[in-house]
Formats: C-alpha cells, structure tokens, sequence
C-alpha cells in the first residue's frame, strides 16, 4: 500500500505508514495546500495584519551603523 502523503511503498496490511505515520484508517479530510500562492496557505488574520500594516512601512528608513568584522577598540 502506498502512503497518499508520502508515497512510501507498506506492508498491505498497514494501518499506519512507516515512514510518516499517516493513518490510513482515517478519511481523508483535508484537501492538498498550492504552496505556490501565498494566499492558499497562509492564514486570514495574519494576511489582513500584514495588508493593513504595508502602508504604514512604506518609506519608512532607520539609521543603521555597519562596522567592519574584526572589530578593534582604540
């Protein structure tokens, strides 16, 4: 038997997947995430907290000192 999530090859009389541990007595319930859009996989509340915050980040600049590695004090 072939695992659906990992596709690896089981005993036919598996109940579980020795690779992942997917149980193949249970349904399946969820439907397989497009990880090529990022709305499909990511959630509602954190998308809308990054949508609202854009315009607020939008020109904002911060003042950084960069100092050569190894650094040595006077």
């Amino acid at each position: 038997m072939k695992c659906p999530k990992c596709q690896h090859d089981n005993r036919g009389e598996a109940k579980f997947c020795d690779q992942c541990g997917h149980n193949f007595q249970s349904p399946e319930t969820t439907s397989p995430i497009d990880f090529t859009q990022p709305h499909s996989y990511t959630p509602k509340f954190l998308a809308d907290k990054i949508l609202t915050s854009r315009s607020a980040m939008e020109g904002e600049r911060k003042r950084v000192t960069v100092l050569p590695y190894p650094y040595k004090a006077p």
